[in-house]
């Protein structure tokens, strides 16, 4: 019975790792953080130096991680295909964490996979590093091994990784030994990236960009979906009330789970919000299951078990069912021709290369807007600032600097998205597009974007 059900649980597994890399290649694509991070993978893989000639906006280590693949094939459904591994990664980390009770856990997992917050960004990485953080804790592996994860999570995303790295530290800041293993673990990771920053001149830019620019970001950020708010707050008391009522066992998931909220700190939308959301959920039933705290009479068990087996078989067969919708027009450009979007995106991209790419070869091309990624990545041009809008994208001075670069631009026809195109509030700096339809005139217009031209 025991090799029965061990079968079942594999071939289960298997057959929702298929669906995972299907469902992710022709529905969970999106312009925006996707392509992205795919640009700055590809910006790594053709030689480009982060910060220096284009900005992460945070520490590098999903994009150098994602570049290694881009190396053998470059292309948009690589990253994907490396993003499905974590999210596979992280599902043998739920195994590990729950044991023989994953199977009330599962489901969480597919309902947010079904949303897409396992999308190929740094968040993703960052998602798994934290539960197998939480997972070596509680299997008590050596301080220095913790810590060596902690610096990688820095590297991750160091605003989140500082604040992790602090709960972690102050876990063992009485014991004097284990503090120093851990303080030891951090640096090895985070000395190779200060290394990296000196060698390719960059450490300046790094600072610049990723530290003074955060205030800029924070500053001119303030998005807030009040809904996900209430939840996250909710789900932060539970953890509260939990950690205080069973602060003697130093429950080891609710106290990593304090840092989940710094995943909404400065921005509260959707994506950010399920990632927190996720996180709290799964600290919280850890805790729960893992110490019993729900009694449930044995009668029941075997009901309860009976329905969750079903819910999970129930979600496979949905998760199936929606590789039967038809995707969208498949994208036939250079590292993208694995990419579905809609059509009306792809005549964009077509009208914009066919008419001035090819038919004015002495100068040169250039889009600000949500296309601009896969513009300079099929045209083989190189990333540049302005391929990320973000009001954090620049460091320090952000008007003197966007103004500064943009000024060395010349003979360049520049396709800027409409305003009715715009999201206004979120993240985004538009000075730079306003400044350009005020200073220039407009010499075309293809679908949602105008076209002028800078001598």
């Amino acid at each position: 019975m025991k090799n029965n059900k061990k079968i079942f649980t594999i071939i289960y597994f298997i057959l929702f790792i298929i669906f995972m890399f299907i469902f992710s290649i022709n529905f969970a694509q999106s312009i925006g953080d996707i392509y992205w991070n795919y640009s700055f993978s590809h910006a790594i893989r053709i030689g480009e130096i982060p910060y220096k000639d284009f900005n992460l906006i945070s520490t590098p280590l999903f994009s150098f991680l994602m570049s290694i693949g881009l190396f053998i094939y470059d292309s948009s459904s690589t990253m994907i295909l490396e993003s499905t591994i974590i999210s596979i990664l992280i599902i043998l980390v739920l195994y590990k964490l729950f044991n023989n009770k994953i199977k009330y856990v599962f489901p969480i997992f597919i309902i947010f996979f079904l949303i897409k917050i396992f999308i190929p960004t740094y968040n993703l990485l960052l998602l798994f590093l934290i539960l197998l953080l939480i997972l070596f804790e509680k299997e008590k592996k050596s301080d220095l091994s913790i810590g060596i994860l902690l610096g990688l999570i820095i590297l991750s995303k160091h605003t989140i990784g500082f604040i992790i790295t602090t709960i972690s530290l102050l876990l063992v800041i009485k014991n004097k030994q284990r503090l120093e293993k851990r303080f030891l673990g951090i640096l090895i990771p985070c000395i190779i990236f200060l290394i990296y920053l000196l060698i390719t001149k960059s450490l300046y830019s790094f600072i610049d960009l990723c530290v003074l620019g955060l205030f800029g970001f924070a500053g001119n950020n303030n998005y807030i979906i009040k809904g996900y708010l209430i939840i996250i707050l909710i789900l932060f008391i539970i953890n509260i009330i939990l950690l205080i009522k069973y602060r003697k066992k130093k429950p080891i998931e609710l106290i990593y789970s304090l840092g989940c909220i710094s995943f909404i700190i400065p921005i509260i939308d959707m994506y950010h919000s399920l990632l927190c959301i996720f996180l709290y959920i799964i600290c919280i039933l850890l805790f729960i299951l893992d110490n019993n705290k729900i009694k449930i009479n044995n009668k029941y068990k075997k009901s309860i078990s009976l329905f969750f087996t079903l819910l999970n078989i129930i979600m496979l067969i949905l998760c199936y069912s929606l590789l039967t919708t038809k995707p969208n027009t498949r994208l036939n450009l250079p590292h993208f021709k694995y990419t579905y979007m809609d059509q009306k995106q792809i005549k964009i991209i077509r009208d914009v290369y066919n008419k001035y790419n090819e038919y004015n070869k002495n100068d040169k091309v250039m889009m600000i807007g949500k296309l601009s990624s896969l513009m300079d990545i099929a045209s083989d041009n190189k990333i540049t600032y302005f391929n990320v809008m973000l009001y954090g994208n620049w460091g320090y001075d952000i008007d003197k600097k966007v103004m500064d670069k943009f000024n060395n631009i010349h003979n360049t026809y520049i396709f800027v998205e409409e305003k009715q195109e715009r999201v206004y509030g979120n993240q985004d700096y538009f000075y730079i597009y306003d400044y350009i339809e005020s200073n220039y005139n407009k010499i075309d217009s293809i679908y949602n974007y105008n076209i002028y031209y800078k001598e």
